[in-house]
């Protein structure tokens, strides 16, 4: 997963090569979405379970998506690569190369 943060006028790029251990740290909720959305439970530090359970819909919901907000000192501890992508090319082709994308 890639994150990319604007800075002045440029960008960071920053990777999670995995993602669900990575963001478990991060502030999670479970947003329930009809025509309108609506707020759904937080989620437990720690976990991926909602705090105090599911709480069930007053409606069948259209479709739930999970909402995860990273503070910047979050993304700075994920791997910041380069514009070259240097960290994505070695994790692609491995540490000792192979065919470059031109």
């Amino acid at each position: 997963m890639c994150f990319l943060v604007r800075q002045a006028y440029a960008w960071r790029i920053h990777w999670s090569w995995n993602p669900l251990v990575d963001l478990l740290p991060c502030e999670r909720r479970l947003q329930w979405q009809w025509a309108r959305e609506s707020e759904g439970p937080r989620l437990a530090k720690g976990s991926w379970q909602p705090i105090g359970g599911t709480a069930a819909p007053t409606a069948v919901p259209d479709r739930a998506t999970a909402v995860i907000r990273m503070l910047d000192p979050q993304v700075r501890a994920l791997p910041e690569d380069n514009v070259s992508l240097k960290l994505f090319w070695q994790r692609v082709h491995g540490p000792l190369g192979g065919a470059q994308a031109v």
